[in-house]
């Protein structure tokens, strides 16, 4: 369980620890911190930011909320996504089938599949096989010495 609070933490931890629960004890503690926990907590999502979320009134968001437990703070900078490589080829092919106006007909579909199929067999890899090692059939309790 993640608490924002060390006390709440602490207190749970207490009143939990060595519980006897469903005929099982419960052993409680707390973690050592890895750095990680702000990955954990949920962010609320606000749709309409015309009032604030803290007190209701108009004229300012929570961040510069008198009432905000947290204090007067900066909003966090918002993140900028990057595109991988493999989006932008994905996005490509679209474009390129969304130009065919045809492209909608089974018989061209049915033909897009035949080539690509074709196109697979064209490319066939060749296989080495595999030496293969024969177990010998007798079988001692005693140590091997080579």
């Amino acid at each position: 369980v993640l608490y924002l609070n060390k006390d709440d933490a602490r207190r749970c931890v207490q009143e939990t620890n060595q519980q006897e629960m469903f005929g099982r004890v419960l052993k409680s503690s707390i973690a050592n911190d890895n750095g990680r926990s702000v990955e954990f907590i949920r962010r609320k999502n606000y749709p309409d930011k015309s009032f604030c979320y803290e007190c209701g009134e108009t004229g300012h968001l929570s961040y510069k909320c008198d009432r905000n437990l947290l204090g007067e703070r900066n909003p966090p900078p918002k993140k900028v996504r990057k595109k991988k490589a493999k989006e932008k080829v994905a996005e490509e092919e679209e474009d390129e089938i969304d130009n065919d106006d045809d492209c909608e007909t089974l018989s061209v579909a049915i033909a897009m599949e035949q080539t690509k199929y074709e196109s697979l067999d064209d490319k066939k890899i060749e296989v080495v096989p595999r030496k293969r090692i024969k177990r010998s059939n007798y079988f001692s309790d005693e140590e091997e010495s080579d």
